[in-house]
């Protein structure tokens, strides 16, 4: 399952954002990664908050379960897609936002219910700053070192050794490259909330699989942003062509709303040191310590989520090794490898659960009043 529910926010009516003072400022901010999102700390009014980096929201948003009290009345409409379909969603003034030393200013926020994203990251998640954010910085990604820079003014000299890409204009206000899917040319958004490699759109698959009908494709489970699971399904590609670079290994993923443009996600980005220069239209990608490394993939067929300190199953995949044992939806891991589940970060279980083909891995799972050790025999399916 893509552990991250993708969300889409797309402007509907005209909204004015009001922009950082001209004085220059960058910021060194660590960066929060806990396998499905990118966040950086914050204040909101004032109050500590993590908010999720999200090139493929065209507007920030707050975390309507937390802010809503304190959001007043709608002042405008966003239209959102997620992977499950479109809606319409209020706007809002909005509250001071400040990163480090410095204030954000927003002219209208979207408020939106993002308790399926702490569950499936296990991580407290209170907003979402945007593509309307990314337009107005330089953002840099250092997954090496832990860190994000933003700074409010154009580098002129690129970062040594790395490849330039033009970005393009799409939608509202995201921004795409041009790159080479298994020899299929197609147009890719910088995505970076989306968990995934790459990510296509029924047109962009349908694409690719006339270019390659040998390929093996598996039927995968995705998460909306509320909802049941949605199935989807994904294969792996034999070369992905970015600028000068050439890639083996990586996952594409099929994207179950039709209205979602195909992307580039963080598990192609994360094996880059990353600058977007949404102003400039200049994307660089330098080759970091993960580049090159083959995507691992889930070989255990469990999906699970994070409430309240318990962890949950949440889907489990027909035929594979976690449905052999008979697991289910609903029931609650305890331990993991003989270790209290509550005690490790669910990237650390996801990193268990594809950790080696053919390697067995011990839940304490209970369903009710009882207690069973399941075995599973973890088994590569891409």
């Amino acid at each position: 399952m893509t552990c991250y529910p993708r969300l889409r926010l797309h402007w509907v009516t005209t909204i004015s954002v009001i922009l950082l003072p001209s004085k220059l400022f960058s910021l060194d901010l660590p960066l929060l990664y806990d396998g499905c999102t990118v966040r950086v700390a914050a204040q909101v009014e004032g109050k500590p908050a993590y908010l999720i980096f999200d090139t493929g929201s065209t507007v920030s948003a707050l975390d309507k379960s937390v802010y809503h009290s304190q959001l007043g009345e709608p002042v405008g409409d966003v239209r959102a897609s997620s992977i499950a379909g479109l809606t319409n969603m209020p706007l809002y003034r909005s509250p001071e936002i400040m990163l480090g030393s410095v204030v954000e200013y927003f002219g209208r926020i979207a408020a939106v219910d993002l308790s399926r994203i702490d569950a499936i990251s296990g991580s407290e998640c209170d907003g979402v700053l945007g593509a309307d954010f990314a337009r107005r910085h330089v953002v840099s990604l250092n997954f090496d070192r832990r860190l994000i820079e933003v700074e409010n003014e154009h580098e002129d000299r690129p970062p040594p050794d790395a490849v330039r890409l033009e970005l393009k204009p799409i939608g509202n206000g995201n921004f795409a490259v041009d790159t080479m899917v298994d020899g299929v040319p197609m147009t890719l958004m910088i995505d970076t909330g989306d968990n995934g490699s790459i990510s296509l759109n029924a047109e962009d698959w349908q694409r690719v699989l006339r270019a390659h009908p040998d390929a093996e494709v598996h039927t995968i489970l995705a998460s909306p942003i509320s909802g049941t699971p949605l199935q989807s399904a994904a294969f792996r590609l034999k070369d992905v062509t970015v600028g000068s670079n050439h890639y083996r290994g990586f996952v594409a993923t099929e994207i179950p709303n039709s209205h979602s443009p195909s992307t580039l996600g963080l598990r192609f980005l994360r094996q880059h040191l990353v600058r977007c220069d949404f102003q400039n239209r200049e994307l660089f990608l330098k080759p970091a310590s993960e580049f090159g490394e083959t995507e691992v993939f889930d070989m255990s067929g469990l999906h699970l989520i994070r409430s309240n300190g318990t962890t949950l199953v949440y889907a489990v995949d027909r035929g594979s090794p976690a449905d052999a044992v008979d697991i289910h939806p609903g029931d609650i891991v305890e331990d993991v490898n003989g270790e209290p589940a509550g005690s490790l970060s669910m990237r650390k279980i996801r990193r268990i659960l594809k950790s080696s083909d053919g390697g067995t891995v011990t839940l304490s799972v209970r369903r009710g009043v009882q207690m069973e050790d399941e075995h599973l025999r973890l088994k590569k399916v891409l």
